[in-house]
């Protein structure tokens, strides 16, 4: 991953706005990448309706670099 977003933003430069497909199941190394390249994550906004507070899917819980979808109505 870091050779790839190096060479993305080495050709591209630091100002290219990525948005990568953040769902399902993670693991910290992939959150670690997605934060260290500053890229833009997905947040699927009908997932969010649960009890869990924690729920990345909630809207309070979005990260500041997220791109919201409405969900399959």
């Amino acid at each position: 991953g870091d050779e790839f977003f190096t060479a993305i933003t080495r050709t591209l430069g630091k100002d290219v706005s990525l948005i990568i497909e953040d769902i399902g199941a993670l693991t910290p190394e992939v959150l670690e990448l997605r934060d260290r390249f500053q890229l833009h994550g997905v947040r699927i906004a009908q997932k969010g309706f649960t009890y869990d507070a924690d729920n990345m899917y909630a809207p309070h819980n979005f990260i500041p670099r997220s791109v919201a979808y409405t969900g399959k109505i």
